[in-house]
């Protein structure tokens, strides 16, 4: 009877562990999930309480506001514990930073543009300008791995990844120095948006997905075919001052662009 190699079995062992270790974490978040709402019930008491002693306008203090933070942090923080696991980013598109002409899928991992400009609240993290979108969560350390559906990109797209601090109003440069690293298609040619000129790409075929690996320790952004992982580009982050980075979409005319975890 033949029995399976050492290394099989640790393989098999270690993944096992890991399964166990991600329901772990499962469990954690739901817990926190109820006592988020806990914590709203009572934060929300505390401060009306405040305001009608205190007189103070209600508008100076906000306990949604305040919670919703929390809650989005904690979101964060277990949802890169889980990846670190499972060795990919799980995320969605962040509807606040939406251009007005982007229309997004129910589960917000899709994007289109639309023919239409959307009244939406002109908030400091909307891009008003540029058909731009960013992704929850971001990065400030470890590995993250995230592929971009580009088959339906059209003509013009680009995906890649910006700091949080990249300016969201007006006419952006899309290259490092405005703080975004990305690659794309602009009418039939792929480019890495580099600085003070965008870098012409030759690839053997055009890729369905795209690959995005943001590693911290190699101080790097790659760029691959998610498909065949023949590599595409690779960006330096010397220049980066270490703020969190998110995934970040550019959306052209008859474009749909997805992530996938």
């Amino acid at each position: 009877m033949q029995t399976r190699p050492v290394r099989h079995r640790v393989t098999e062992e270690r993944r096992a562990e890991c399964h166990e270790k991600v329901g772990q974490h499962i469990v954690s978040i739901e817990g926190l999930i109820q006592s988020g709402f806990q914590v709203r019930r009572s934060l929300s008491l505390a401060f009306s309480t405040f305001n009608r002693e205190s007189c103070l306008p209600s508008c100076w203090f906000s306990a949604d506001l305040l919670v919703s933070r929390m809650e989005r942090e904690e979101r964060e923080t277990l949802a890169n514990e889980v990846e670190e696991m499972s060795g990919r980013a799980n995320m969605t598109l962040d509807p606040d930073t939406a251009n007005p002409f982007l229309i997004l899928a129910g589960d917000q991992r899709g994007v289109g543009r639309g023919d239409k400009w959307t009244s939406l609240p002109n908030n400091p993290e909307r891009f008003d300008t540029e058909p731009c979108v960013l992704g929850s969560p971001g990065f400030a350390a470890g590995r993250h791995c995230w592929d971009v559906e580009v088959a339906e990109g059209g003509d013009w797209w680009a995906a890649g990844v910006a700091q949080d601090s990249v300016r969201r109003k007006g006419v952006l440069s899309f290259t490092p120095q405005e703080g975004i690293w990305a690659v794309g298609q602009w009418f039939g040619q792929y480019h890495a948006f580099t600085d003070p000129d965008w870098t012409p790409l030759r690839l053997a075929c055009l890729p369905r997905a795209i690959q995005v690996c943001l590693d911290f320790s190699d101080r790097q952004v790659a760029f691959a075919d998610a498909e065949n992982k023949a590599p595409i580009f690779t960006f330096c982050l010397a220049s980066c001052p270490g703020e969190r980075l998110r995934p970040w979409l550019w959306v052209g005319m008859d474009s749909w662009l997805k992530l996938c975890p």
